[in-house]
């Protein structure tokens, strides 16, 4: 990589003299708040072109982009004064500026406009694509080459999904409780289409402005029993289980050699005697997955997760029949999408083609899925997830007035810290996550704890 980035290099000095690549830079930089360049930061913070800001102004901008999340001046007004002064003070030592012109700019006004109230949702997904790219071409390429980057987002799907996020979001605001000072309840969504791969939508969050950490792909929430059913398709396989199979739904207690025995708990905290497998699942009966995994071992139920595609680190424990292994939203979607596809994993992709300046093709997406599991063998867990939807955990979609057929499973985390839907139809698998950056309870004002099925099946 740092060969190619050398030759990258000698390549950009070699096509552009030095003012041309600072412009270049100066134009595509992030400068927080959303804005990518100094004339679209110019109208962000201050409602006019960057050819006729002050000296103040400008060197405020200067500033940006080493830190452009700390030193935003919308959130951190002093940081980024103090931030301002230091720019002006090295203009200074370096003979741009005299003293008098420094004092003089200190002494003036910044006027900031007000941050806008939204802003761009697509920049978690832009972000992304630009952190791969950078990945493999070198930042200064990336920034000052003149690629032309075609990608997998739909600005449809991408609004929809926003909408639906924000507005649930705004109504679970009145009912759920926080602690002064918390931040606001976040959520993070990713579809990918079924057929391909192609990441269609991503959310990383409610707000990029408010916060760029883009929870879709941090693994470090827990899916609980949305990760149940890599936990079903491994006893089917290991200990050929159907869903008409009847298990036992009773008070459990496993003894683990060095350690305190385990005794999991329903939600409810309430037995149902003997069902069958689909029921199980429908109703996401904690018991039942324990026994699977107890039955098949942690190790097994690991290895069909690997096949599925779910690349985050999995504790060899039976405590992974309730979901206790972070994932991110982004691997699970895709793992669901094996489901909806009968076996076959398509690898999800961001990019579809790259070119160069001059039209040159650099990089295409060529998407050949992997036949992971037979389709006769999916078929009884598709079945499943389907009654999960109609008369399980997951029925909030149907009375929301979804009819399309299709199949899913919720996921709630003990002390409502978490709360997961994943759903998929024939062309689309989308995965929903809400909850509190500082884990913190969703807890509503009457005490009851938010679920999959309340906090992010709506979405």
């Amino acid at each position: 990589r740092k060969i190619k980035e050398l030759l990258i290099a000698f390549q950009l000095e070699a096509t552009f003299n030095k003012d041309q690549i600072l412009e270049a830079y100066c134009n595509q930089i992030y400068f927080g708040s959303g804005a990518y360049g100094v004339e679209e930061a110019a109208q962000v913070y201050f409602r006019k072109r960057a050819r006729d800001l002050t000296l103040f102004q400008a060197a405020l901008l200067a500033g940006l982009p080493n830190s452009p999340n700390n030193a935003n001046p919308f959130s951190h007004y002093e940081r980024a004064m103090r931030r301002t002064e230091y720019v002006l003070n090295r203009m200074v030592s370096e003979n741009l500026i005299t003293v008098d012109e420094r004092e003089l700019a200190l002494q003036s006004d910044i006027d900031l406009v007000n941050p806008r109230v939204e802003s761009d949702p697509n920049l978690y997904f832009v972000n992304q694509v630009l952190e791969q790219i950078e990945k493999d071409y070198g930042k200064e390429f990336v920034h000052f080459g003149g690629l032309k980057i075609l990608t997998t987002l739909d600005t449809h799907y991408q609004e929809v999904a926003f909408k639906s996020a924000r507005n649930h979001l705004e109504a679970l605001k009145g009912r759920v409780t926080r602690e002064p000072g918390a931040g606001p309840l976040q959520a993070a969504l990713v579809a990918i289409e079924n057929k391909s791969g192609a990441v269609r939508a991503m959310l990383g969050g409610r707000d990029y402005s408010y916060s760029q950490f883009n929870r879709a792909v941090s693994n470090n929430r827990l899916p609980g029993s949305s990760f149940k059913p890599f936990v079903y398709f491994t006893a089917m396989e290991e200990l050929s289980y159907s869903p008409a199979t009847v298990v036992k739904d009773e008070p459990l207690t496993i003894d683990i050699p060095g350690s305190k025995p385990w005794s999991p708990q329903n939600f409810d905290e309430e037995f149902a005697g003997n069902m069958v497998l689909k029921k199980a699942l429908m109703k996401s009966i904690n018991i039942i997955s324990a026994k699977l995994v107890n039955e098949v071992g942690p190790e097994k139920v690991i290895r069909t997760a690997r096949q599925f595609g779910i690349k985050s680190p999995l504790g060899k424990n039976l405590s992974l029949a309730l979901g206790t292994s972070g994932v991110s939203p982004y691997e699970i979607a895709s793992a669901y999408s094996v489901i909806a596809n009968l076996g076959i994993y398509n690898e999800p992709y961001l990019i579809q083609h790259i070119e160069d300046f001059q039209g040159n093709r650099l990089y295409e997406h060529y998407y050949q899925g992997a036949q992971q599991f037979l389709p006769d063998s999916l078929y009884p867990l598709l079945n499943m997830m389907q009654g999960v939807i109609d008369r399980g955990t997951g029925r909030v979609v149907r009375r929301m007035g979804f009819r399309h057929p299709a199949g899913g499973k919720t996921g709630t985390t003990n002390d409502f810290k978490d709360a997961w839907f994943i759903g998929f139809t024939k062309d689309i698998s989308t995965s929903v996550w809400v909850g509190f950056d500082n884990n913190e309870p969703m807890v509503s004002k009457s005490g009851k704890g938010l679920t999959g099925s309340s906090a992010a099946a709506p979405i």
